[in-house]
């Protein structure tokens, strides 16, 4: 058995994960698996492309391996991720691999990012005191740039001092604040890389 529900990407958008999850059965006290009803999800774009979870090698000497698409026959949830998707309307198939125990309910969320670096902290009207340490925090969506850098304008963004980098896989930096009395403080993050800030 399968059902398919369907939703539509935007032409802006960076990312796509979708997560299937079920609340399954207990497994018996010996079983050789925990798993007792399996669900396969499967992303189909429009352009007819499959997509599958992501799955992690569970031997001890390759978890810290990258996560690859397959069938996931031994979790009870899963998750799709699209990178750089191309805009249109995408199927989203449940199917039931093995379900001794049914009918099985499940659950389907999706968040969808649109491209673009965004500042996630400071947030516009927070107030922060000179010499204690705050945190700097970002998203942007897609490749991870070879550096990013964050500047601070104490005059409403006419002049700007750099006050660190990072690496590409960072989105954070914790500063100590500095003893400047200024309502008109701002902070921009710089992709190194896009240029986009």
């Amino acid at each position: 058995q399968q059902q398919n529900n369907s939703f539509t990407i935007g032409a802006n958008t960076s990312e796509v994960k979708v997560m299937l999850y079920w609340p399954d059965k207990p497994a018996s006290l010996f079983a050789s698996s925990t798993l007792v009803n399996d669900l396969d999800l499967v992303i189909t774009s429009p352009d007819g492309t499959i997509y599958r979870p992501l799955i992690l090698n569970a031997d001890p000497g390759s978890v810290l391996n990258t996560a690859i698409a397959g069938e996931d026959h031994s979790n009870n949830m899963e998750q799709v991720i699209i990178r750089n998707p191309i805009p249109g309307l995408y199927t989203v198939t449940v199917k039931g691999f093995l379900i001794p125990f049914g009918p099985q309910p499940y659950f389907v969320s999706y968040n969808i990012l649109d491209k673009g670096l965004k500042l996630l902290s400071p947030l516009k009207k927070d107030s922060w005191k000179g010499g204690e340490t705050q945190v700097i925090k970002w998203i942007d969506p897609g490749e991870n740039p070879i550096t990013y850098q964050v500047d601070f304008s104490t005059d409403g963004g006419l002049n700007w001092q750099t006050i660190g980098t990072t690496s590409g896989n960072t989105k954070q930096l914790n500063i100590q604040v500095l003893s400047i009395n200024s309502i008109n403080g701002q902070v921009r993050i710089t992709n190194r890389s896009s240029g986009e800030s």
